[in-house]
Formats: structure tokens, C-alpha cells, sequence
């Protein structure tokens, strides 16, 4: 049985989708089939997309009870800033209990400018 949604390529070397579950070809039951190419037809090449970068540090969302609570290790961002959570269970913002949150400091990437000696004008 072919299966709602499931392809094949039949003997005309063409390619359908299967849209309605059926025991019958293309040829025998039209109706339950759905001819995606035909042979010979340039296809077009479809590139995978990529899948959505998630946020490292999330917006920060109040937790409604200990099922969405924070957890250690969990990161968030907080009016702006970037924290790092240090407890379990925790329903407070970094506004409202510190403690339980640690402010993540980002290291600058801007090098040093060098040293020029001996200059002359």
C-alpha cells in the first residue's frame, strides 16, 4: 500500500507523491497520485535549510512556577544585560534576587595597539 505523502518514481522514469493512501499506480488510480516531474524535466536544486540558530542568552521570561523556573547554569539576557543563573529553582530576575544570578562579563576582543620607539619627526 502507498502511503498519503510518500513518492515514487514510476516506469516513465517521472516522479509523483502519493495524496491519497492507495494499492494502485499513477497509471491505474490517477486521482490518488500527484505528478511532482516529469522525465527529462531539469529540476531545480533545493539547498537544506539551516536550521534557526538558537539565542544563547534568551530574553529572560518571569517564570510562572517551578516548572519554568531557572535553573543552574541556565542563561538569559535582562534589560540588556547577559546573566548566568547559579541556583535551582530560581523565579526571580537578576533585578529582583541577585544573588542567584552572575553577570556574565564579556572579554574585550580589541588588541593592544602596539608601541611604536625611537619615532623622529
Amino acid at each position: 500500500m502507498y502511503k498519503n505523502g510518500e513518492y515514487m518514481i514510476y516506469t516513465d522514469k517521472s516522479i509523483y507523491k502519493c495524496i491519497q493512501d492507495t494499492n494502485f499506480s499513477p497509471t491505474d488510480y490517477p486521482q490518488a497520485w500527484e505528478k511532482q516531474f516529469e522525465k527529462g524535466e531539469p529540476q531545480e536544486s533545493v539547498e537544506p535549510e539551516e536550521p534557526p540558530v538558537e539565542d544563547e542568552y534568551p530574553e529572560y521570561v518571569q517564570p510562572t512556577g517551578a516548572h519554568d523556573a531557572y535553573n543552574e547554569g541556565d542563561k538569559i539576557t535582562f534589560e540588556g544585560e547577559k546573566y548566568t543563573c547559579k541556583m535551582n529553582g530560581c523565579v526571580w530576575s537578576p533585578k529582583d534576587y541577585p544573588a542567584g544570578w552572575e553577570k556574565v562579563v564579556e572579554q574585550s576582543t580589541l588588541e593592544e595597539p602596539p608601541i611604536v620607539e625611537n619615532v623622529q619627526i
